[in-house]
């Protein structure tokens, strides 16, 4: 008996992208530009399936007039993505990377780069996208750099292994955690709760299990806001509940939500909106994500726990519920 005809499917067929040999020969080839990933690009030779054709090959850690010997390993819809192999030619503007982490860490990509040939990137880069969109008689400034030591935020992940736990930053395309234990990035005042974090969290996180640690510094001191991936009903989130107040450092004050929530855990330790920040961002990052299902949290809904209402309609705290200070209450200022 014949099978039955499978309908053909109303999708349109998707296109196939070629694939690079495993044992693909390497190239070499001259990096022409510097691409908006950080990625030098240059031209070579490269077989993709059955064809050979000279194809853009996006080589990091480059920059434009090296020289360099690269390997071919994935193709993109712009080209071939390579590693690099080895610097036939190294370019005058090339430097020593400051952070030890420099090439492992996902974190940035351009550290071996001066300073003068990068800002007229960045400024080059922003007049290529204003031509794109018509706009090229737009005169740029000049770029304005940040000193080192001076970024104010922090998005982080954790992890619990077998020795401890890892804080830090995920690697260059791949989902292991590199443990960062110094970063002349961060200002050494998120630098410094990085120890406190990384200990707490292999006390209390269970095995093979991971968090999110977003660090804000503020006029008042280091936000942190912990992602823990226990849910409150858990054993494992009923030993998170049961925390002390100043188990991170002194001053660190921490409230738990009065309802379950089904999500994600998260912890936080609040403190004055920094100037320069937009009222709503930074409203937006201060609320609460602890919400019953299915009830979404509206943007006027104050940081407390939980959120109460006056009887003429004001947003009002209660010290047992709020013990940090709230914004929406006036009297608090």
């Amino acid at each position: 008996m014949r099978p039955p005809r499978r309908r053909r499917s109303s999708r349109p067929t998707p296109i196939r992208q070629g694939r690079v040999p495993a044992n693909a020969d390497p190239v070499e080839l001259t990096i022409d530009l510097v691409g908006g990933r950080g990625d030098g690009i240059g031209r070579a030779e490269v077989k993709v399936d059955w064809d050979v054709e000279e194809r853009s090959v996006f080589v990091p850690f480059t920059l434009p007039g090296e020289r360099v010997r690269a390997r071919p390993e994935t193709a993109r819809s712009e080209g071939v993505s390579a590693s690099p192999m080895e610097l036939l030619e190294i370019s005058p503007d090339r430097v020593e990377p400051p952070c030890p982490h420099f090439m492992t860490c996902g974190g940035c990509a351009l550290q071996h780069w001066a300073d003068a040939p990068y800002a007229a990137w960045k400024a080059e880069q922003v007049r290529g996208h204003l031509r794109r969109v018509g706009l090229a008689d737009v005169t740029v400034d000049e770029t304005v750099r940040s000193l080192p030591g001076t970024r104010r935020r922090a998005d982080l992940a954790a992890r619990r292994l077998k020795g401890g736990a890892v804080v830090g930053f995920h690697e260059r395309q791949g989902k292991r955690i590199v443990d960062v234990r110094e970063c002349p990035v961060l200002d050494p005042a998120l630098e410094a709760v990085l120890p406190a974090f990384r200990a707490a969290l292999g006390e209390r996180l269970g095995e093979a299990a991971e968090a999110d640690l977003i660090l804000t510094l503020l006029d008042t001191g280091v936000d942190a806001l912990l992602v823990l991936p226990s849910r409150w009903t858990s054993p494992a989130g009923r030993r998170w509940r049961r925390w002390p107040g100043n188990w991170i450092w002194p001053g660190c004050r921490c409230a738990a939500p009065a309802k379950a929530a089904t999500g994600p855990s998260r912890w936080r330790r609040a403190g004055r909106r920094r100037s320069g920040l937009p009222a709503s961002m930074s409203a937006r990052r201060r609320a609460p994500s602890c919400r019953p299902p299915g009830r979404a949290r509206p943007r006027s809904r104050p940081p407390c726990w939980p959120p109460r209402k006056a009887p003429g309609g004001a947003s009002t705290c209660s010290p047992a519920s709020a013990p940090w200070p709230c914004r929406w209450r006036p009297a608090a200022r």
